[in-house]
């Protein structure tokens, strides 16, 4: 994620702020100790639910192509691509265009 997006995440937006408070814990004198606390903007918490939606759905994996890497890595024949590593890196930095 973009460092930009992460900002515009955490950036407080007063009237959308929700705070979430944990009960303290108590020492055995019953003196609470110091509270933590998080406050959300409302973008972040719609972010939240759409991650435990995507989340319940459950992975998204593909088994089989994963077993196959596994074994290759293992046998030490798997190839890594270095031109298409490079390439696919200067294309997202836009330093390549598409081909």
């Amino acid at each position: 994620m973009m460092t930009r997006h992460i900002e515009r995440l955490i950036r407080p937006v007063a009237a959308e702020q929700k705070t979430h408070q944990i009960e303290p814990k108590r020492d055995k004198t019953g003196k609470a100790e110091i509270k933590d606390q998080v406050t959300l903007s409302a973008e972040a918490q719609e972010l939240l639910q759409l991650q435990r939606k995507i989340a319940a759905q459950g992975p998204e994996v593909r088994v089989e192509r994963c077993r196959e890497l596994h074994e290759a890595i293992a046998k030490g024949t798997y190839d890594i691509p270095a031109d298409k590593i490079a390439a696919g890196m200067l294309r997202y930095w836009g330093l390549l265009s598409r081909r």
